[in-house]
């Protein structure tokens, strides 16, 4: 049986199973060596892949590389390492592919007659490659079975239905914007000229071939019949043990059609391998996507994605999404990039650890219109927010005051947008730095001439962990021997010695509940209820509940270390009357390894940082009033 063959292309790392359109020329200097190496005759397959380790660094640097441009390249044949655009692939299905001249007019031939014609992708339009030795190829039409040759003269082109020489044998010549040029050794440049195919002995940078994948309606059965019969008078049959020759070689690389005719058309029938399809969302997204990429052996899909303005400067490595038919997407945004108008996409499958090559994608996206937000979630509970064209570019700055719905505005916070590089402003709005999960509202304000000019309005809901969210909230450390405050008289005595307990109260509303207060305002509190200094040195543990409840929360009495544990691991801030010599309230926030973090309003004079609970338990208060409400250890909620 014939081997059938795909096309690989090396330069840019790509299987040519998909538009060829816009590949960047990735040259390594240890894959090139292999290119060099890789006898055509035996047409050894060759996979092009780079480590996946690697990415960030080699394939980035590669990507960022200029390619010698189609002009200078003129008089360099194929074989140099720099130009080699295609080895030839074993494999079990054909591949046809579209020349197209200059994205508008694509080879056609009907009726022995060669021409340019609108693209319809039907089999008059489709070519079979066939390697034939020394990086050159014959063009195979599917419809007719015949091969493109130059005329006998060297100025024209024609047909045949053998390969019997350099007339049929074409090179290719890769240029930098993806295209390429069609080359004859005895003939010059093929190109399309008022829909003629004609030949030309100069190569200018606007001669180009795009080479794309498509799918034509398969033949009749006459016709493979046909094709059958003229294949195989063209093949030369030894015996089991073939003796190769230049002959036996040549037709090797000739297609046969030697399966029954139910074959072929199951056959057809079989998904493309790496076709790749564009689908347009809105004038400034576009939806790419790849099926059965790689035969379906990848663990994962890659679509670096780049506007063609500037080369490479606002390149983004989009994670593909796999769909439940195993094909894999990703949504291109121009509001992402730096620039609007062409766009390129280059996709690299996952197989074993390393990435390869799969196809590319080139296609027009608009500029996004001014004050446009794009919300991106980064997680359940985070989301950012996204402004393109602020005011036109016409700002010095961005802000972005956000809330969570809950209780109004009563966790706004005025957030600074970050600068991007294509003139877009961002932020990431945290859950965890606001007092409520659910609905969130982020308006967006532009700093002009040093005025603040609504732009946008948006509106998302983000989950909350509480209990991240109670761990980051410490406690307030507030110092009752501050001297703003020490000396102030409050019954029997001052709160320096005597105030640990509003102290202890005040770090907690502030720090943990965002109440804006100080010792002076939680001792006020407490003292016009009758309590702290007033019928005894101090505040009680009533006092403290009481007080708590008047700022609407709860002071919750613990009473085994099992439940003091679980209220800090919760991250709930926990007042303890321990015995220091006397009775003395602390505050403890935080559980890890058996221990919390202490704030003693004392200075940091008896505690400080991390001790255990274990021990604060065992040291409760002796004196009386801190016991009046039971064990003197509140979980504060």
């Amino acid at each position: 049986m014939k081997k059938r063959y795909k096309l690989l292309y090396l330069s840019s790392l790509l299987v040519l199973g998909v538009d060829t359109t816009s590949l960047v020329n990735i040259v390594h200097a240890q894959e090139m060596a292999t290119t060099q190496t890789t006898s055509s005759s035996s047409a050894e397959f060759v996979n092009s892949t780079t480590s996946l380790d690697s990415t960030s660094t080699t394939v980035d640097r590669a990507l960022s590389q200029t390619t010698t441009d189609m002009q200078s390249s003129a008089s360099s044949e194929l074989d140099n390492e720099n130009k080699v655009a295609f080895v030839a692939v074993e494999n079990e299905k054909d591949q046809p592919v579209q020349f197209i001249w200059q994205q508008q007019t694509a080879l056609t031939l009907v009726n022995e007659r060669i021409s340019g014609e609108l693209s319809t992708e039907d089999s008059s339009q489709a070519f079979m490659l066939q390697m034939i030795g020394d990086k050159t190829y014959v063009l195979k039409n599917q419809a007719t079975g015949l091969y493109l040759s130059v005329t006998q003269s060297g100025d024209g082109i024609t047909t045949t239905h053998d390969v019997v020489g350099e007339a049929q044998k074409w090179r290719f010549q890769f240029a930098s914007d993806g295209t390429y040029a069609l080359y004859s050794t005895i003939g010059g440049y093929l190109e399309i000229n008022d829909d003629q195919v004609v030949l030309t002995n100069e190569l200018t940078t606007n001669r180009q071939w795009t080479i794309k994948p498509i799918i034509t309606t398969p033949v009749s059965d006459t016709q493979s019949s046909n094709e059958t019969s003229s294949e195989m008078n063209t093949t030369t049959s030894t015996s089991e043990h073939e003796t190769t020759t230049s002959s036996s070689s040549l037709s090797s690389t000739i297609e046969s059609t030697e399966t029954e005719t139910t074959q072929e058309k199951a056959r057809s029938l079989t998904p493309l391998v790496n076709q790749v399809t564009t689908q347009e969302i809105s004038k400034t997204q576009m939806k790419i996507t790849i099926t059965n990429p790689n035969g379906g052996n990848v663990s994962g899909v890659k679509f670096p994605t780049w506007s063609n303005t500037n080369g490479q400067d606002d390149i983004k490595w989009l994670e593909g999404t796999k769909e439940s038919n195993g094909a894999y997407s990703v949504v291109v945004n121009s509001a992402e990039y730096r620039h609007s108008g062409l766009f390129n996409t280059h996709i690299y499958g996952v197989v074993n650890g390393k990435l390869v090559g799969l196809g590319t994608s080139q296609y027009t996206l608009a500029a996004p219109a001014s004050n446009t937000i794009v919300k991106t979630p980064i997680s359940k509970t985070q989301m950012k927010i996204r402004i393109t064209n602020p005011n036109g570019g016409n700002v010095s700055g961005v802000k972005f005051p956000t809330w969570s719905n809950t209780n109004g505005q009563d966790d706004i916070k005025w957030l600074e947008g970050k600068k991007e590089s294509n003139g877009a402003y961002s932020v990431v709005v945290d859950s965890l730095d606001y007092r409520h999960g659910g609905a969130y509202t982020t308006h967006v304000y532009g700093v002009v001439n040093g005025k603040l000019v609504g732009l946008a309005t948006t509106s998302y809901t983000l989950e909350q962990d509480e209990v991240a969210v109670r761990n980051k909230q410490k406690p307030y450390y507030y110092s009752q021997l501050d001297p703003r405050w020490k000396n102030r008289r409050y019954g029997m005595s001052t709160l320096g010695p005597s105030g640990c307990v509003p102290s202890s109260m005040a770090m907690v509303l502030k720090g943990s509940y965002g109440i804006n207060v100080t010792p002076v305002d939680t001792a006020n509190r407490i003292y016009s209820y009758g309590g702290f200094n007033q019928k005894y040195f101090g505040a009680s543990g009533p006092d403290l509940i009481q007080g708590m409840r008047s700022y609407g929360r709860q002071a919750v009495v613990m009473n085994s270390l099992a439940d003091l544990n679980n209220h800090l691991a919760k991250g709930y801030p926990v007042i303890m009357h321990v015995d220091v010599g006397i009775g003395h309230a602390i505050v403890a926030h935080g559980y890890a390894n058996g221990k919390t973090t202490i704030h003693d309003p004392y200075g940091q004079k008896f505690y400080k940082g991390q001790v255990s609970t274990s021990h604060l338990w065992s040291v409760p208060s002796q004196d009386y009033i801190y016991w009046a409400a039971g064990r003197p250890f509140f979980a504060i909620k």
